[in-house]
């Protein structure tokens, strides 16, 4: 069945490898150029901010001294009452993230179909309902990560997901025909190389730009590999081998620069709304599932690989039509602004990405950063943005830059009903300002404090001015066994001036996070009043 031969198997593996090594290098290199300008604009001088002053510690007049403020200390079990506005927003969240789920899964279940049916047609194979069905389960793989993405899944998820996964792809074929030995081939042809490529390129330093880098560099490698054949092929044509040579040379660059275009074309169409972050990079790992088949089907013939680009057409087409079905956000959207200690880089950015899998299809996420991560790896959309020709990263220097980015905060959803995190990055001297603009237009406050203890003093002055400017009531903190709540109670009761409502705090038992709870919690927090 199979259409090969065992000769192309050495230009796979050429291929695959070139493809991770290029890849990274490009990631690392665009990194570091990244971090060579934010560096340049982090030590650009800062226009000071005349600011009234916080006070973080000492003791404050007794003319502002309240009695200590409430405090309500959560466990992760805590849901709120059903049918209650705060658990009503949860679901809706969780309605529009399965519909998300819905379309990826009818997208790619077409393509696979589609999928099946020209490798059977290549393989000569009779084309059964049976035999596209199994072979379906086992093109559409990328399923596997895209959903996997959707949900932000944990490590152990992930794992469990590919074990079953395994194990589904030959339950599919079995009473179609299609041998096992034949189903083996397929999952080391098909499969395991793209698969590779992406696991190679999920990193922290190269996940925001080799994915998006893997298609161009794997059609120039792969147009490289076969550069003495199509040499050939054009010699057969009457051309001369020098003429040969210099047009397979010529296709390959062209090949290579038409999916650079695309890349720009789409970070472009990213700018101006026209597509979401999540879409943009679930749709490139697509991409390069089908041109990794495409690259295998060459040597059944040019017909077999350029009719596999039906399959991806096809998913692009199902996409775009399920998400025009999906319930549209119908409600204002709920502004949440995010603040994370220092002492816990790591458990605050699976929280935001975790969050985000529910509270962005509800409502905005705002953060302040300050420069000393301005250098962490990028993000996909911030590679978006240097793609588009626009800073990934562009430090607030001045008091009218402030204004300027905190007006230009997007509040609308993008077509995949996601809305965009907004995130200011901000020297000592500009916090304070954005901090004070940014509480002005939330709705509720996430404090992560898990590791936070009595040395951070600029996290401590942020805990001073949010007790000071906004009511208990609207603040949600999370907790873990490294807090220091003795402080960190004692810095809130010098700071509030009794405000309505409770200061509550979630405790975070070994990192864990229950991001019901937190959900939940945070939409209480923003149907309250002062």
């Amino acid at each position: 069945m199979a259409p090969h031969s065992p000769d192309p198997l050495g230009l796979l593996l050429a291929a695959t490898i070139a493809t991770i090594v290029v890849s990274s290098a490009l990631s690392l290199l665009v990194s570091w150029r990244h971090h060579r300008a934010v560096g340049r604009s982090v030590r650009s001088r800062a226009t000071p901010v005349p600011v009234a002053p916080v006070p973080v510690g000492g003791r404050v007049a007794v003319e502002h001294r309240v009695r200590p403020a409430p405090v309500v200390v959560l466990g992760m079990a805590d849901r709120c009452a059903a049918g209650s506005p705060a658990n009503d927003l949860w679901r809706r969240a969780r309605r529009h993230r399965h519909a998300t789920v819905a379309a990826y899964v009818a997208a790619g279940l077409a393509c696979g179909l589609v999928d099946g049916a020209v490798w059977l047609a290549a393989g000569r194979v009779e084309i059964g309902a049976r035999n596209v069905l199994g072979l379906a389960v086992l093109f559409a793989w990328p399923l596997l990560p895209t959903l996997l993405a959707v949900l932000a899944a944990p490590r152990s998820t992930c794992v469990w997901a590919w074990v079953g996964y395994g194990v589904l792809v030959p339950l599919s074929t079995i009473g179609t025909g299609i041998a096992p030995s034949v189903t083996a081939t397929l999952v080391g042809l098909v499969v395991v190389p793209p698969a590779v490529v992406l696991l190679a390129l999920s990193g922290r330093d190269v996940r925001a730009v080799g994915p998006f880098l893997a298609v161009p560099v794997l059609v120039t490698a792969t147009g490289l590999l076969l550069y003495p054949s199509a040499a050939q092929w054009a010699v057969r044509f009457g051309t001369s081998p020098d003429v040969g040579a210099a047009l397979a040379v010529l296709a390959t660059g062209a090949l290579g620069v038409a999916f650079t275009a695309h890349l720009v074309r789409t970070a472009r169409q990213y700018a101006r709304k026209r597509v979401g972050d999540q879409t943009v990079t679930i749709s490139h790992w697509w991409l390069l599932a089908t041109v990794w088949h495409s690259v295998v089907l060459i040597p059944s013939g040019i017909g077999p690989a350029l009719a596999i680009w039906t399959a991806h057409l096809t998913f692009r087409l199902v996409l775009s039509a399920a998400m025009r079905l999906r319930p549209r956000p119908t409600d204002l959207p709920r502004r949440l602004l995010l603040l994370r200690a220092h002492g816990s880089p790591q458990y605050s950015d699976t929280l935001l990405c975790r969050l985000g899998a529910y509270w962005r299809y509800v409502g905005t996420i705002a953060m302040i950063t300050r420069t000393d991560r301005a250098a962490a790896p990028l993000e996909p959309h911030e590679f978006l943005d240097l793609l588009d020709g626009r800073p990934a990263r562009p430090i607030v220097r001045t008091a009218g830059e402030l204004r300027t980015r905190v007006d230009d905060l997007d509040g609308d959803p993008d077509p995949d009903g996601r809305y965009r995190v907004g995130e200011l990055f901000c020297p000592d001297d500009m916090w304070r300002p954005a901090l004070q603009q940014l509480l002005r237009r939330s709705d509720c406050v996430l404090l992560d404090l898990r590791g936070f203890t009595r040395r951070q003093e600029t996290v401590t002055a942020e805990i001073t001015q949010l007790a000071q400017q906004v009511p208990l009531g609207r603040i949600l903190v999370l907790v873990d066994d490294d807090t220091d709540q003795y402080f960190l109670r004692a810095t809130v009761d010098r700071a509030h001036s009794g405000s309505g409502g409770s200061l509550r705090l979630m405790r975070s038992p070994g990192g864990h996070v229950d991001i019901t709870a937190v959900v939940e919690q945070l939409a209480a927090a923003s149907t309250r009043t002062a």
